[in-house]
C-alpha cells in the first residue's frame, strides 16, 4: 500500500510539473492608431498644383495625429490621443465614438465650434466583402476586406486579436481592425497594450442629442456663414460619418 501511495504521488508531481502555468489574462486592450492623409491630392482639388498648395502640404505632412482605441467587456472607445498628437487641425478632432457591442449601440460625440453634440444610433453595417490577400501590421497577421462594394474603403483585420473593435466606425469583423483607408484618410495600428486592470468604459452623456441629419445641417450652415460653403465647387463638403 505504501509503495502504491508513493507511486501515485510521484505521478501527480510529474503531472503538475508538466502542466502549463496559468497566466493572468488581460482585462482590456489599448490600441494606438496613427492617422495619415493624402494631403497633396486633397489640396490639389481645392488649390490646384501651384506653390501655395505645395507649401501647405509640406507643412501639414509634418504634423502627427494619433488616436486611441480602448476595448474591455464588450465595449470600445475611440478618441484622439492628445498626448501623442502634435496637430491641432486633424480630421476628427474632438470626436469620440463609444460602441456597446452587447447592446448593439453606438454613441458619437462631436465637438464643433465650442458645442458638443451626441448622436445615438445602432451599430454600423458595412456589408463586408472579403478579399484573398494577407499582410502584417504591427506584428499581426491581417486579412483584407472591403466595406460594401466600395473600393475606396479598404480594411485590414486580424483574427490574432479576436475582438470586433476598430477605429472610427469600422468594426464588427471577426478580428481587430488594424488598418482602414477611407479614400485619402488612413488609420494604421502602431501599438498594442494589454491592460491588467479593467477600464470602466461608460456611454457618453454630455452634449446635445441630435440626429445625423440635424447635425449635418448645423455644420453646413456654420461653414456657409464662415464663407466655406463652396469648397470643392458643390456646397459644403463637411460630412458626419455613419457609425
Amino acid at each position: 500500500m505504501r509503495k502504491k501511495i508513493l507511486t501515485s504521488l510521484c505521478v501527480l508531481a510529474m503531472w503538475l510539473l508538466a502542466a502549463p502555468v496559468a497566466t493572468a489574462q488581460p482585462q482590456g486592450y489599448e490600441f494606438t492608431y496613427q492617422e495619415t492623409m493624402d494631403i497633396q491630392s486633397q489640396l490639389s482639388q481645392q488649390l490646384g498644383n501651384g506653390p501655395e498648395a505645395e507649401a501647405i502640404a509640406e507643412f501639414l505632412s509634418k504634423r502627427k495625429s494619433y488616436y486611441t482605441l480602448t476595448y474591455a467587456d464588450g465595449k470600445s472607445l475611440f478618441e484622439k490621443n492628445t498626448t501623442l498628437s502634435d496637430d491641432d487641425s486633424g480630421m476628427g478632432d474632438g470626436e469620440r465614438i463609444f460602441v456597446d457591442f452587447g447592446n448593439q449601440e453606438a454613441t458619437q460625440v462631436i465637438n464643433f465650434f465650442g458645442r458638443t453634440f451626441l448622436i445615438e444610433d445602432s451599430l454600423a453595417s458595412h456589408n463586408w466583402t472579403f478579399v484573398d490577400e494577407q499582410r502584417e501590421i504591427a506584428g499581426l497577421r491581417c486579412a483584407k476586406a472591403l466595406a460594401g462594394d466600395s473600393t475606396q474603403t479598404v480594411v485590414w483585420f486580424s483574427v490574432d486579436t479576436p475582438i470586433p473593435a476598430g477605429p472610427s466606425s469600422y468594426y464588427g469583423l471577426p478580428g481587430l481592425v488594424a488598418e482602414v483607408s477611407i479614400g485619402p484618410l488612413t488609420y494604421t495600428l502602431t501599438n498594442i497594450k494589454l491592460l491588467d486592470k479593467n477600464p470602466k468604459l461608460k456611454k457618453p452623456s454630455k452634449g446635445k442629442k441630435v440626429s445625423r441629419t440635424e447635425l449635418q445641417e448645423i455644420m453646413t450652415k456654420k461653414m456657409e456663414q464662415m464663407g466655406y460653403g463652396n469648397l470643392g465647387g458643390g456646397g459644403s463638403n463637411i460630412q458626419v460619418i455613419s457609425m
